[in-house]
C-alpha cells in the first residue's frame, strides 16, 4: 500500500482540500445543505439525513465507447496471450535447466553430515554439516550469476 496523506484547511465555511501532491480541491459552503465543490459541482443537501444530489460535475468520467471486436481481432489478441504465457514458461523453465538446480551431492553431505549429528560424533557432524550448507549457497549463488550473465547475453542478442 502507498502512503497517503489528506488534509482539510481555511475558516468555517470555506476549506481547502490539500494532498500528498498539493491542493486537491477547495470548498465552500454556501448554506446549511447547500456545497460548492471546485471538483464535484454544486451539492445539495437535506441536514441531518445524509441524502444528498450532486448538480455539476460527474465524480468518475465515463469510459469511451469503443467498437466491438471482430473474430479475427480476439483471435490475434487470443494468440498475443498465449505466446507471452507460453515464453514465460520456457524463461522459468530454463532456470532448471540451465543451473540443474541444486548440487546433488551439496544435497547428500548435508543429509549425512546431520545424521553425523545424531551419533557420539556431533562435533565432527556440525563441522560437516555447516561446510556443506556453505557448499550448497556458494554453489547456488555461482549458478545464479551464471544464469544471469547468460540472460544478458541473450538480450543482447534480441
Amino acid at each position: 500500500m502507498g502512503f497517503r496523506f489528506r488534509k482539510s484547511v481555511g475558516p468555517k465555511g470555506l476549506k481547502l482540500n490539500i494532498g500528498k501532491s498539493g491542493p486537491s480541491s477547495a470548498s465552500l459552503k454556501i448554506f446549511k445543505g447547500i456545497t460548492y465543490n471546485s471538483k464535484r459541482g454544486l451539492t445539495l443537501g437535506i441536514p441531518g439525513t445524509g441524502m444528498s444530489y450532486n448538480f455539476g460535475k460527474k465524480k468518475y468520467p465515463t469510459a469511451q465507447k469503443t467498437k466491438p471486436m471482430s473474430l479475427e481481432e480476439k483471435r490475434v489478441i487470443r494468440e498475443q496471450s498465449l505466446e507471452r504465457t507460453r515464453a514465460k514458461k520456457a524463461y522459468n523453465k530454463g532456470w532448471k535447466e540451465f543451473t540443474g538446480g541444486y548440487s546433488n551431492y551439496a544435497k547428500i553431505s548435508i543429509a549425512v553430515s546431520f545424521g553425523v549429528c545424531l551419533t557420539p560424533l556431533k562435533s565432527l557432524g556440525s563441522y560437516l554439516f555447516f561446510v556443506s550448507l556453505a557448499w550448497l549457497i556458494v554453489d547456488a549463488a555461482l549458478k545464479r550469476k551464471k544464469y544471469d550473465r547468460h540472460l544478458k547475453e541473450a538480450n543482447n542478442l534480441r
